[in-house]
Order: C-alpha cells, then sequence, then structure tokens
C-alpha cells in the first residue's frame, strides 16, 4: 500500500507531509486530541471514511446492478490479456506505476503516452542500457527517484530486472563501470539519448 494511504494508529505520530489533525470527520475518527486525522493529498478527507464510502458504494452498486460483478471481472481479464500480449501496452502501465511513485514522493512526474515510450524503447533497439541483453525490460530511472530523479524520458532507460535491481539507487556511471558488461559505447548512448530527450524537449514533442 502507498504510504501516503497507510494510517498510523490513533494517538501515534504521522508524517505532518501527508496529514494534518483537523475537525472531527462525520464518523468521529479522532487520532489525538478529538481531532481527526485527515490526508493533505486528499484535499483534507477522512482516509477511513472515504474507504468505508467506497465500500459502500461497491456494495450498492453489487446489489442494484447484477452484472456489475461480470464487468468487473471482464474488465480485468482483458487487461490481464492486453499485458501479456501487448508489449507496448505492459510498458506504459509499468511507466504509469513509476509516475504514481513519483506522485507519491512530492515529485511531478512528466504524462508520457504509449507511441513516446515505445519510440524511446526502440532507441535502445529494445535491449537493456547496461547490459545489452533483450528479454522482459524494466523502466529504470537513471537518477533514482529516491534520490530526486524525476519521471521523464530524459531520466528512463530500458533495463533487464538483474541489472534494474542490482544498481538500485547507486550512481548509474559508477555502478555501470564496476561491472564486467561496461561498455563506454553503450554509456555515451545512453548519455546521448537522454540529452536529447530532456523535459522541454518532450514537452515539445508533446505539442507538436
Amino acid at each position: 500500500m502507498p504510504k501516503a494511504y497507510e494510517l498510523p494508529e490513533p494517538g501515534q505520530p504521522f508524517d505532518p507531509e501527508l496529514f494534518r489533525l483537523g475537525a472531527p470527520c462525520k464518523r468521529n475518527h479522532i487520532h489525538a486530541d478529538g481531532m481527526t486525522l485527515r490526508s493533505l493529498r486528499r484535499k483534507g478527507k477522512c482516509l477511513l471514511c472515504e474507504r468505508i464510502d467506497s465500500r459502500q458504494r461497491s456494495a450498492s452498486r453489487r446489489a442494484s446492478d447484477p452484472e456489475f460483478v461480470q464487468r468487473q471481472r471482464d474488465y480485468a481479464l482483458q487487461n490481464q490479456r492486453r499485458l501479456r500480449q501487448d508489449p507496448s501496452y505492459r510498458l506504459y502501465q509499468r511507466a504509469a506505476s513509476k509516475a504514481r511513485k513519483v506522485a507519491q514522493k512530492g515529485g511531478t512526474p512528466l504524462p508520457l503516452s504509449r507511441t513516446h515510450l515505445w519510440q524511446h524503447w526502440c532507441r535502445f533497439d529494445h535491449r537493456c542500457a547496461y547490459c545489452g541483453c533483450t528479454g522482459d525490460l524494466e523502466v529504470e530511472h537513471v537518477v533514482p527517484i529516491s534520490k530526486g530523479g524525476q519521471h521523464h524520458l530524459g531520466n528512463i532507460v530500458p533495463a533487464c530486472q538483474p541489472c534494474n535491481s542490482n544498481k538500485g539507487t547507486r550512481d548509474a556511471h559508477q555502478w555501470f563501470k564496476s561491472k564486467p558488461f561496461y561498455s563506454e559505447a553503450r554509456w555515451n548512448k545512453i548519455q546521448s539519448v537522454l540529452a536529447k530527450s530532456q523535459p522541454i524537449a518532450q514537452q515539445l514533442s508533446l505539442i507538436a
């Protein structure tokens, strides 16, 4: 569960960048000092009330619409098939997941279309930018999100799972140079592609 939606127990300390104490909510969920814990990222709403309301709406929808559950299942199955059969859709979903992570950390991810992501992968010949292998490639942020890296094409490269996992939050160049598969040509290509894909250029391409 995203950190922004993990609620501390009543009376326990909370992250002031995520929550604040406010007037008691409609269900009187008291956190401390007679006040309700409210989410800064949900316009000051009580997340406990939000969850209860959501469950009630779903229950009401299922009761009034017998086909609702089946439509939900059909949608989930359709989404799973698209993820298996369409690599560009799978890439888009992975990038969207990373964008949400950046937003949760207070960043401003740049919206990326499936077309732009796929073209970016084509610039790397659909190979891991580091070791050059092919296969199921992940979205790797050269400057890690945890160290202020942002979500735009000027900071994203395709990477195999071993490289993405092993690099972690380390400096990309230092980590890459320590590996037996280091290639100066591949590092120069990473720099060249990313330099041409910085946010301003990307925004202009989206407008064009």
